[in-house]
């Protein structure tokens, strides 16, 4: 049996891009780590997703996921809709690092944020600038 623990991926936000990177999660239910670099679809045309709404993950739960690690984050509705689902579905979630890509303000982005349901009461959710 594959037991992989951490993940590190890129993925451009596109449909395919997005889907297949949950897919990708989604294949390994020992994860404890994971680290998605968010590169923005250019033309910003890509929908925003009713397959990543969390109610179309009733059945999916990241059983160990533990530390979420995104990079380059621009406050893009498919980003929001991932750290949405990720906060949902991950019970044992403790950390979740958000890297800001150019000076983003911090407090627009945590207004959306505070309001996503979380599985895990000792999720914290924290911003780092470069």
């Amino acid at each position: 049996m594959l037991c992989v623990k951490s993940l590190c991926m890129c993925i451009r936000l596109d449909t395919n891009g997005i889907l297949s990177a949950l897919c990708l999660i989604r294949s390994f239910p020992f994860l404890q780590y994971l680290e998605i670099q968010m590169k923005l679809n250019v033309d910003h045309t890509t929908p925003v997703l009713d397959c990543l709404e969390v109610e179309a993950f009733q059945n999916v739960e990241f059983q160990h996921l533990t530390v979420v690690k995104l990079k380059d984050v621009n406050d893009s509705m498919q980003e929001m809709q991932i750290i949405k689902l990720l906060l949902a579905k991950s019970p044992k979630l403790v950390r979740m690092s958000i890297n800001l890509q150019i000076l983003l303000e911090e407090s627009r982005i945590l207004s959306r944020i505070v309001e996503f349901k979380r599985a895990s009461r000792k999720a914290k959710v924290v911003f780092i600038h470069v």
